[in-house]
């Protein structure tokens, strides 16, 4: 590591310099189908952050190597972080590193509590689309312009797009573009929140568009069987990241995000 980036990680010591990356060789398209295919996964992530971590974790899971499994990586992080900083401040080495490896706890913490959100307005467009009699009228007819589970649906069809055929120049942007809203949290030691492009608070201007133009055009007769696997996915993008958060009970700095993120969500705490 170069000196610019340990002084980096000296004056924001919260950084975590270390990517959470496996198969480097895989380019994005190839990664979404490699989480797609694993049954351990299934679903499509919705963010290249939340890819590249549900990518490694894999590694993890079951690996006879690592019978702690995503704690052994949780650790790589707080060693790494630790001797990032030590060198300009070994008082705070140990603190930082700790807070390193809950930043990133609060990151899956951010793709589970999506994901049951996300679920939940899925299911209820699903719901209002499977009632509906005529195939033939848009969901704008039928339903509104407004609905919390457009934007999901959307999202989900893109990003499947993508997985079959790589980027789609013409959208206009990456449908896989990490957002991170910094602004002040409820949770005092969570510095930022992880979103996508299509759910965040603040939806970029081209994206809202993009979703408004689909929703005005495509029909409920086109969308009840893709309505139903965006449900699917959801499904078993919540499964895998409930699962990553209990395994953070095998550490103890991740184990303090991870039972306060199962607890909010009213989640058990052991399956």
């Amino acid at each position: 590591m170069d000196k610019s980036r340990e002084i980096t990680a000296e004056l924001f010591p919260n950084i975590v310099d270390i990517e959470l990356t496996s198969d480097d060789n895989l380019d994005t398209k190839s990664r979404l189908q490699a989480l797609y295919d694993d049954e351990r996964a299934g679903f499509l992530p919705t963010t290249n952050r939340e890819k590249n971590q549900a990518i490694t974790f894999l590694d993890y899971m079951d690996h006879s190597s690592y019978p702690s499994h995503i704690a052994k990586q949780l650790q790589e992080i707080f060693v790494h972080q630790k001797n990032l900083v030590w060198r300009y401040a070994p008082d705070i080495a140990v603190n930082e590193a700790r807070k390193a490896v809950m930043s990133v706890a609060f990151e899956l913490g951010d793709y589970l509590i999506n994901s049951v959100h996300q679920l939940d307005a899925l299911t209820e467009l699903g719901t209002s689309i499977d009632e509906c009699p005529n195939p033939k009228v848009t969901l704008l007819e039928e339903i509104g312009l407004n609905h919390r589970g457009y934007a999901p649906l959307i999202r989900y069809i893109d990003i499947s797009n993508f997985r079959k055929n790589g980027l789609d120049e013409s959208l206009g942007f990456n449908p896989l573009k990490t957002r991170e809203d910094r602004s002040p949290k409820l949770d005092p030691d969570k510095n930022k929140t992880i979103e996508d492009q299509y759910t965040s608070e603040m939806i970029n201007p081209i994206v809202l568009a993009h979703v408004d133009e689909l929703v005005s055009s495509m029909t409920i007769g086109q969308t009840r069987i893709i309505s139903k696997e965006a449900i699917s996915d959801q499904l078993k993008r919540r499964a895998y990241w409930e699962k990553i958060i209990r395994d953070t009970r095998l550490h103890g700095a991740a184990w303090i995000v991870g039972k306060k993120v199962l607890t909010n969500l009213d989640l058990p705490l052991r399956q």
